[in-house]
């Protein structure tokens, strides 16, 4: 493709992409490439894809703005996708070099769109329930934006994702949300785990009294068979599908007569978050948080 900046030898990034790698790569910075040239000098373009950065509260967000990809860059954990790189047909043409297939863009399908007939005012700005009734009404594929990564999922990766979803919270998830609670997760490294990575980024301490985890049947025959105390086995496992929030109590109490409600979906408070100090306990006595510890994420 093409932009108003780039030009023979000169490819466009995200300036997103520029920020977040703590501005390293900037606009003129040379950069050696495999394929269509051997260099170029770096141009933007804020209309093709930008970066995907995974949080440090373990939120996964897609950033389409220069500001704030600065805002968030000291929040960042892992650089997922640094986005597009534009390049011009020009340099394909003048080193004689294989013309790789691109990605399907918005320009792609807004071509496949005018030729059933169909017609947007803007092909990037295109909003979820408009994609879905186009693709549906045209049939033509979902708009780019929010086509996702699907290759980048093996066999069973795949599988697992289904079976995260028939299991997940998504509703009961998104009812929590319209009451603007304080935070809220997913247990998948472990109920303590979980619980203190809210903890850590809301920077308050926790008291938590760890017999009121609800217990599943079967969980105490499990935890009898290994010679773990069942509510311990519980605050460590993870995957459960199930959601942690804090909110002050009066909207607690509010969220769960409406989970109850409309998806018959109890809550039970377990604790509460204090000013500082990290207190657990079990039946009333204190217990080391080393025995809760779940799923550890390690980096080479």
């Amino acid at each position: 493709g093409r932009g108003r900046v780039s030009g023979f030898s000169a490819a466009s990034i995200h300036p997103a992409t520029m920020a977040i790698t703590d501005d390293f790569i900037a606009i003129g910075t040379q950069l050696k490439i495999e394929k269509p040239t051997k260099g170029i000098a770096v141009t933007v373009c804020d209309s093709i894809e930008g970066p995907i950065v995974k949080l440090k509260n373990e939120s996964v967000k897609k950033i389409s703005d220069f500001q704030e990809a600065k805002e968030i860059k000291k929040e960042i954990k892992e650089i997922l996708y640094l986005g597009d790189i534009l390049f011009p047909l020009g340099d394909v043409i003048n080193r004689n070099a294989f013309l790789i297939k691109a990605g399907y863009v918005e320009e792609w399908w807004k071509l496949e769109l005018e030729k059933k007939g169909g017609k947007v005012e803007d092909a990037f700005k295109v909003s979820l329930n408009e994609a879905i009734e186009i693709s549906e009404k045209f049939k033509i594929p979902l708009h780019p934006s929010y086509i996702y990564f699907w290759s980048q999922l093996d066999y069973e990766e795949f599988l697992g994702f289904i079976d995260w979803l028939q299991h997940a919270r998504i509703n009961e998830g998104k009812l929590i949300g319209e009451f603007e609670v304080n935070s809220m997760i997913d247990i998948s490294d472990g109920f303590y785990s979980d619980i203190m990575h809210i903890a850590e980024e809301s920077n308050l301490g926790i008291n938590i009294e760890i017999d009121e985890i609800p217990l599943y049947p079967g969980v105490r025959t499990v935890a009898d068979n290994l010679g773990i105390e069942p509510h311990i086995l519980a605050a460590r496992s993870g995957e459960e599908y199930e959601l942690i929030f804090t909110a002050p109590e009066k909207i607690g109490n509010k969220v769960a007569i409406a989970l109850s409600e409309q998806f018959d979906t109890p809550v039970t408070p377990v604790g509460k978050m204090t000013r500082t100090g990290i207190n657990i306990n079990l039946e009333g006595k204190p217990i080391s948080p080393n025995e809760l510890i779940g799923w550890e994420h390690k980096f080479a």
